[in-house]
């Protein structure tokens, strides 16, 4: 169940085209689009996502976080 969660940020980074020099905040994220009884699940979909380092830091001290530009072939395989 995890793994959709993980999927479904997935999907609405690659849609918002969050990699690169765009980035968005951990809390916007949360925000765009997901129940609100889902947020906690969805904010540890976004932890164990930058710990298989799919998503990484822009700006910790911001809390922005971005795709990872060198996992694009596998990102892409993981949300079709």
């Amino acid at each position: 169940m995890n793994l959709d969660y993980e999927k479904a940020v997935l999907r609405v980074m690659v849609v918002k085209r969050i990699w690169g020099s765009n980035h968005k905040r951990i809390q916007t994220l949360i925000r765009s689009g997901f129940p609100v009884s889902e947020r906690g699940n969805i904010k540890k979909a976004i932890n164990n996502l930058i710990r298989k380092n799919l998503i990484q830091w822009y700006s910790r001290s911001k809390n922005a976080i971005q795709l990872n530009k060198k996992k694009m072939a596998e990102i892409l395989e993981k949300i079709e």
